[in-house]
């Protein structure tokens, strides 16, 4: 992302460098030209032959070192004598001479800085491009997580939906409670289960009329009633258990109005535990259209 604007920087350095050497060649051009107007403008003077071996053997010199000193580097003997035009060609070989090597570095320079702005731009790019795969694979984490997210969400939802479709408008607390009466069997041997025929209410499902069992669907607190009418001059002998514990038990005697007793008790049930009625010894029950053997259960507050 970093890349485009290096590189035109890159690009803006080079084209100013390019111009900027291109002025230098031409002020170079245009003093020469200046200076070569002065010298011959002036009367002509002859240098001795001691001075030109000592200016070629300069320029010689700075074409092999390519360094030329702020010196001078012709050097006139004080003993010879002064001429403007000879001075004035000593004067402009050593510019030209000190002009070129100047050039020169100045190339260099530039080469050198073409050199560290590619550098720099590729270790951008390689930042660039690992940033980038980083970036890749924080998002695919992030859109692996939004959809198992979803997918729980979706499962959820499904369950709320079921929980809807089987307790009708009410999703939580669970509606569990029933009411069953008309035993069966009304002579029972010890041990024997209740089994009461007669459904009145069911919500949840929990009762089972064919085996007078309440299986538990949900976990909580319930509590579970159970009234027996007894048969005049007879016993009745019952309780209420749980997977064959005694959760709680009565006797009652038939006197002459066949009388009636209840019982009641309260447990906290896991899904799947049972609960019934049953006969802890030989008892006779008796049932009519105003006296009723019932048994009933309902969830008081369940367990998430």
């Amino acid at each position: 992302m970093f890349a485009p604007p290096l590189l035109r920087l890159s690009n803006m350095a080079d084209e100013l460098l390019k111009r900027l050497c291109t002025v230098i060649e031409v002020l170079i051009l245009v003093v020469l030209i200046a200076m070569l107007c002065i010298v011959w403008t002036k009367p002509d003077c002859r240098p001795t032959d001691s001075d030109s071996e000592e200016s070629l053997f300069a320029y010689d010199g700075a074409e092999k070192q390519e360094q030329i000193q702020t010196e001078t580097i012709i050097k006139v003997d004080s003993t010879e004598p002064s001429c403007p035009k000879y001075n004035l060609e000593k004067r402009l070989i050593e510019r030209v001479i000190k002009n070129e090597v100047e050039i020169k570095h100045l190339h260099d320079d530039i080469s050198t800085v073409r050199e560290e702005i590619g550098e720099m731009t590729r270790r951008i790019n390689q930042l660039d491009l690992a940033s980038g795969f980083r970036f890749e694979q924080l998002s695919q984490s992030l859109i692996e997580n939004m959809t198992r997210s979803l997918a729980e969400l979706e499962t959820a939802r499904d369950m709320v939906t079921e929980m809807t479709r089987l307790k009708g408008a009410s999703i939580w607390p669970p509606k569990i409670q029933f009411t069953a009466n008309s035993p069966f069997d009304k002579y029972l041997d010890n041990g024997q289960t209740i089994v009461l025929k007669n459904v009145v209410i069911n919500d949840g499902q929990g009762y089972d009329p064919n085996t007078g069992i309440f299986t538990c669907p949900f976990s909580g607190l319930y509590t579970f009633s159970f009234q027996h009418c007894v048969h005049r001059g007879k016993y009745s002998h019952v309780g209420i258990v749980k997977d064959n514990t005694l959760l709680i038990a009565g006797v009652a005697f038939g006197t002459e109005w066949y009388p009636c007793s209840s019982m009641q008790a309260f447990v906290s049930l896991k899904k799947g535990e049972k609960v019934w009625s049953k006969a802890n010894w030989e008892s006779f029950l008796f049932h009519s259209e105003t006296r009723w053997t019932s048994l009933s259960g309902v969830l008081l507050r369940s367990e998430s």
